[in-house]
C-alpha cells in the first residue's frame, strides 16, 4: 500500500500580529484530514508533541475523517480552512486497482 501525505501550511504556526512579532498568547489551530476512518491517529498526536504541539496545551488539533468517501475530502478542507486552521496535515492511502482472479473459468 502507498501512503501519500502533504503538510499544506497556511500561515506561520505560532501567527504573527500585523506589526510583525509573534502573538505569544495564540495557540495554532492544526487541521488532520484523513480518506480512512474516524479514529484520530496517535502516530500524528505523538509526532507533534515532539515539535512541541500539545492538543489543548500549545495547539488546536481539529480532525476530519472521510470516512473513505472521496467526494467529502473537499468540503472537509474548506471546513478546516474556514476554522482558519494555521496548518493542515493532509492523508489518503492510494489504493490499487482490484485483483482479478489468476483461476481461469472453465468453458461451458
Amino acid at each position: 500500500m502507498r501512503v501519500l501525505a502533504a503538510l499544506f501550511v497556511a500561515a506561520v504556526l505560532g501567527g504573527v500580529s500585523s506589526t510583525g512579532a509573534q502573538d505569544k498568547s495564540r495557540v495554532p489551530r492544526i487541521g488532520y484530514l484523513a480518506l480512512g476512518s474516524i479514529t484520530p491517529p496517535t502516530f500524528f498526536a505523538r509526532k507533534m508533541g515532539e515539535l512541541g504541539y500539545l492538543d489543548g496545551q500549545t495547539a488546536t488539533f481539529e480532525y476530519r475523517f472521510a470516512e473513505g468517501r472521496h467526494e467529502r475530502l473537499l468540503p472537509l478542507a474548506r471546513e478546516l480552512v474556514e476554522r482558519q486552521a494555521d496548518a493542515i496535515y493532509a492523508m489518503a492511502t492510494r489504493r490499487s486497482p482490484p485483483r482479478r482472479s489468476r483461476r481461469k473459468q472453465s468453458p461451458s
